[in-house]
């Protein structure tokens, strides 16, 4: 099944191998693009487009600028391949962001689950719908916040059971709740980037951004 949208191309492949997944993630290793996620013989693959790609780098940005002008350490993985033979399942977020391990996965060449922590924070671009539940394979490997985006909304969700519940705000990052978040993002696909770089600074300094 092939879903294909201006943002991002999608394509789900069933009754995929194990060894057949891995080939494909050795294969791109050194690329962003496309991404997979693996859930026990199902494969997607996301190719992201344009504004994909935007919102979150967008992302990797505001949690730079939070970290120097907070004083709070933060390693960022980016789109770093979690795997895990014995779950087959296996994901790529478009951004992750450790805090308080952020000293302890620095530079890791590889993340091996079960041995090294989860991020703190996954962060999805998912603006045509995933035929994955990503938000089981993120609570298997033991991510503690989700940050969702569909290209026009910010959501955050915290652990909640064997899943995730949507939260009114960020555990990991103090102050920053999901109307925030959202407009924050959307201040940066429409405003030049050194003044929403000061914008974002006057917020996690304490201010508002305008």
């Amino acid at each position: 099944m092939t879903t294909t949208a201006p943002p991002e191309e999608r394509i789900v492949l069933r009754h995929v191998r194990w060894d057949t997944y891995e080939r494909l993630v050795a294969d791109h290793e050194d690329a962003r693009s496309p991404r997979f996620s693996y859930d026990r013989g199902v494969l997607e693959i996301v190719s992201p487009g344009s504004w994909h790609e935007s919102i979150a780098q967008l992302v990797t940005s505001m949690m730079a600028v939070i970290a120097e002008t907070r004083d709070v350490d933060m390693t960022a993985l980016g789109s770093t391949t979690f795997k895990d033979a014995g779950w087959d399942r296996g994901f790529e977020p478009d951004a992750c962001f450790y805090l308080e391990h952020a000293a302890r996965v620095r530079g890791l060449r590889r993340i091996v689950p079960r041995v090294d922590p989860a991020p703190e924070i996954v962060f999805e671009v998912d603006i045509t719908s995933s035929s994955i539940d990503k938000m089981a394979l993120y609570a298997q490997f033991g991510v503690a916040e989700v940050w969702r985006h569909d290209g026009t909304t910010a959501s955050i969700h915290l652990p909640a059971g064997e899943g995730y519940r949507q939260a009114d705000a960020s555990a990991a990052v103090p102050d920053l709740d999901a109307a925030t978040l959202t407009r924050l993002l959307a201040d940066g696909l429409r405003t030049p980037l050194p003044r929403w770089l000061r914008e974002v600074r006057a917020w996690a300094g304490g201010g508002q951004p305008s």
